[in-house]
């Protein structure tokens, strides 16, 4: 023990054993801010390749939905119509022959919150292109995910 009554050697105003404890709180809120930091970053970053499973699939079916909208209604959505026109009626011309809903109108939005991009590309060779804009929310970077048939 000192003159100051702390245990350890004294260094100015505060013992050894003071600065040590001060150290420990230090890291263990350094870790705890670490951890909430982790913990409540947005999981788009993060969880890229589950999402991505579930949203070839949804491209694929969207695909498939947009034939069956040719095949029912004589012509592809346009692109003015988009993907939309599956799950409500069109009202831009050209309207559809024949028109019934062919999906919900949720699976029309990607994983992110985002809908789903629809392209017709070229209507007499039914080439359509369909994508989503990824975990970036942002259309033309590497992380979008397409189908263009």
């Amino acid at each position: 023990m000192n003159e100051s009554g702390n245990i350890g050697a004294s260094h100015g105003s505060h013992s050894l054993l003071d600065r040590t404890e001060i150290g420990r709180t230090a890291v263990v809120l350094l870790a705890g801010f670490t951890f909430t930091a982790i913990a409540f970053w947005p999981s788009r970053y993060f969880c890229v390749v589950p999402y991505e499973a579930s949203v070839r699939p949804q491209l694929s079916t969207l695909y498939t939905a947009v034939h069956a909208f040719k095949a029912l209604g004589g012509s592809y959505p346009t692109t003015e119509q988009g993907l939309s026109a599956l799950a409500t009626k069109p009202t831009l011309p050209p309207l559809p022959l024949t028109w019934k809903s062919l999906v919900k109108m949720d699976s029309l939005i990607d994983p992110w919150g985002t809908p789903y991009v629809y392209r017709l590309v070229d209507p007499e060779k039914g080439i359509i292109a369909i994508h989503s804009n990824g975990p970036d929310l942002k259309e033309g970077t590497e992380d979008d995910l397409s189908l263009e048939q």
